[in-house]
């Protein structure tokens, strides 16, 4: 089932999406590591992911540093070549295993509520590392590199390489 590819994929796309990350792959890696630290100390709906980081005790002084070199390692494997995002190639399986991370710190998150309810609330938290917190995270992924960084820096994406790219993420 994880190595089933949607009929909407188009692979020629999604390459051209992947040459468009590395042409600005500086910039843009460093955009993420200031996002990825703002944030952290986000407030409102975007603070749900890090409720969930902070009960998993995946977020602290000494996890950051690793978490933003994972998702940069995370990153660079999607983004390295056609074959690595295409079914059994690196990438992909590093999308797959992140997944299933996502799963099992779910499952031990509520298993955990379930026995101590104070340990995290799903009526305002809602279900942790949800659909929502994963579009979160793409949308951060797609929107980054076409509307923040590199236009910091006066660097624009053309309409063609900025819908390219959301296809690499999608």
């Amino acid at each position: 089932m994880v190595d089933t590819v949607p009929e909407w994929v188009d692979w020629e796309r999604v390459g051209r999406g992947q040459e468009f990350f590395y042409r600005y792959a500086a910039p843009t890696i460093t955009g993420f590591a200031f996002q990825g630290l703002l944030s952290l100390t986000a407030q409102g709906p975007s603070r749900r992911p890090v409720e969930t980081l902070m009960r998993a005790g995946g977020h602290s002084t000494k996890v950051d540093k690793k978490r933003l070199f994972e998702a940069f390692q995370l990153l660079l494997q999607a983004s390295q070549s056609l074959e690595t995002i295409q079914p059994r190639g690196s990438g992909h399986a590093a999308v797959i295993r992140v997944h299933f991370l996502h799963a099992t710190m779910r499952q031990r998150i509520l298993k955990l509520a379930g026995v101590r309810p104070s340990y995290f609330n799903n009526e305002t938290g809602g279900i942790p590392t949800n659909d929502l917190d994963c579009m979160q995270s793409v949308c951060a992924f797609s929107a980054n590199l076409i509307y923040v960084t590199p236009p910091a820096r006066r660097i624009y994406a053309r309409e063609q390489e900025a819908a390219d790219y959301i296809a690499l993420w999608r």
